[in-house]
Parts: structure tokens; C-alpha cells; sequence
């Protein structure tokens, strides 16, 4: 009888001090994995959907004031054919002023923070570069009082903003899943050894 009590005492702690190992891997897991999810919204995801948001509210603000009765692309045109009118003055104040400076900071954050760029590096990410360089080509232009051109080749991509906003999106979800289930294995693990192995 004694025999056999010993045999099951070390079975039982055998038993759990496995299922104790298992639950510590698991959680250096889940603290691995939100520690990289932490960074990704406070390094990147954050700064740029701040950023993206504030470019389409600014460049759509300014629309809507000069615009008049007209859509946005008949502003840009009415612009491209009077590049020395007032709207177009404005028009260069507002991207040598505002958008300019953030989407030179977006590219610099993508660039920077590309490791935490979960799968594919977006299509999108590509045209933005090329849009910040392009008009960093046209500032300088202005600068010298060449305003034969107001709008770069290539258009600012708003798929930048709709990528940023959904990966914030999926990073906040996957946060607080990892919070809960983390707190859970924690929690798991503090229950006495007869609960769980019941």
C-alpha cells in the first residue's frame, strides 16, 4: 500500500509538474506575441493612422471649402489650368504646410518600422514613396517660382489610409485577446494542483 502511494504521489507530480511546464511555455508565448503586438501600435500602426487620418481630414476640409458647387477633380482641374490663382496659391500652402510634412513623416515611419509590417509589404506603401518623393520634387520647384506643375505623377494612394486604419483595427483586436487569454493562463496557473488535475 505504501508502495503504491509513493507511485501515485510521483505520478501526481510528475503530471503536474508537466502540465506546469506546459502552461509557462505558453504563457512566454502570449507575452512574446503582445509584446510585438504593443510595439506594432506604438511604433507604427498608431503614429501612422494619426497621421493618414489627419491628411484625408485636412486635404477633404480644404476641398470642401474651395470646391464650390464643383466636385473635387473639377477643382483640381480648375487649379491645373490657373496655376497662379488664389486656390492655387492655397492649394501649395496647404501641401508645402500640412500634408507635405505628414506624408513625409508617414513614409518615415513605414520606413523605419518595416519589421513590424505583419505578411505582405502592401502595393500602396510603394506609391506613397513615390508620391512624397515627386512632390518634394515639385516643392523645390515652387520654391524658384516654377508653378507650370501643382499635382505630382503619381497621386497620393488612399489605400494607405484604408490599410492603416484596418491593421490599427486588428492590432487593438489582437491585443485584448491576448490580454484575456494571457490573464487566463496566469490565472490557470495560480489554481491549486487538485483543481486542475481533477
Amino acid at each position: 500500500l505504501n508502495g503504491f502511494l509513493v507511485v501515485t504521489g510521483f505520478g501526481i507530480n510528475w503530471l503536474s509538474t508537466l502540465k506546469r511546464y506546459e502552461l509557462e511555455c505558453r504563457i512566454q508565448s502570449l507575452k512574446s506575441e503582445l509584446n510585438r503586438t504593443e510595439r506594432q501600435l506604438e511604433s507604427l500602426f498608431g503614429p501612422l493612422r494619426a497621421i493618414t487620418h489627419a491628411t484625408g481630414m485636412g486635404y477633404t476640409s480644404w476641398v470642401e471649402e474651395h470646391r464650390g458647387a464643383g466636385s473635387s477633380q473639377q477643382l483640381e482641374d480648375w487649379i491645373r489650368r490657373r496655376p497662379r490663382s488664389k486656390k492655387a496659391q492655397r492649394y501649395r500652402q496647404l501641401m508645402s504646410c500640412t500634408l507635405q510634412p505628414l506624408n513625409r513623416r508617414a513614409m518615415e515611419l513605414v520606413l523605419s518600422h518595416t519589421h513590424l509590417i505583419d505578411g505582405d509589404f502592401p502595393e500602396c506603401l510603394y506609391s506613397l514613396y513615390a508620391h512624397v518623393i515627386e512632390m518634394d520634387s515639385l516643392l523645390e520647384r515652387w520654391k524658384h517660382r516654377d508653378r507650370a506643375i501643382l499635382f505630382p505623377p503619381t497621386l497620393y494612394p488612399v489605400d494607405v489610409n484604408t490599410w492603416a486604419s484596418e491593421e490599427f483595427r486588428r492590432l487593438r483586436e489582437k491585443q485584448q485577446r491576448l490580454t484575456l487569454e494571457l490573464e487566463g493562463k496566469v490565472f490557470a496557473q495560480e489554481v491549486p494542483l487538485g483543481v486542475w488535475l481533477a
